[in-house]
């Protein structure tokens, strides 16, 4: 399964913006294979009365019953060609509100020097 997935290209860096929403950083890896960038998410269930008290037991303490309950369980990958131009060496990764922003700077770009010619 995959999911929602935005690239931009702002000054000296890409943005790579993924929602996902209901993962927490700890469900979430971003790792490099050759210049493939892999996004990694464990979507798991909601708890679905976070306000309501637990008994010792594990159980509510009062009756309550989902009504509709949709979050599905699941786990979310992509996988993002990144270009020559970005060094993978830069990549950050943080995960906010459900939305994950993962930055690659663009590498330095090697000025043209001249190079003397000896004579044998």
């Amino acid at each position: 399964t995959d999911f929602d997935l935005d690239v931009f290209e702002k000054d000296d860096q890409l943005i790579i913006r993924a929602g996902l929403a209901g993962c927490e950083p700890s469900d979430v890896s971003v790792s490099t294979e050759g210049r493939t960038l892999k996004i990694f998410a464990d979507r798991k269930s909601l708890d679905t009365s976070p306000a309501i008290e637990r008994s010792p037991s594990g159980t509510n303490s009062c009756d309550v019953k989902p009504v509709v309950n949709d979050r599905l369980m699941c786990q979310l990958e992509r996988h993002i060609q990144i270009g020559r131009t970005y060094d993978l060496d830069t990549i950050t990764a943080s995960l906010k509100h459900g939305l994950l922003t993962v930055l690659v700077k663009k590498a330095a770009i090697d000025e043209e020097r001249k190079i003397p010619v000896a004579t044998s």
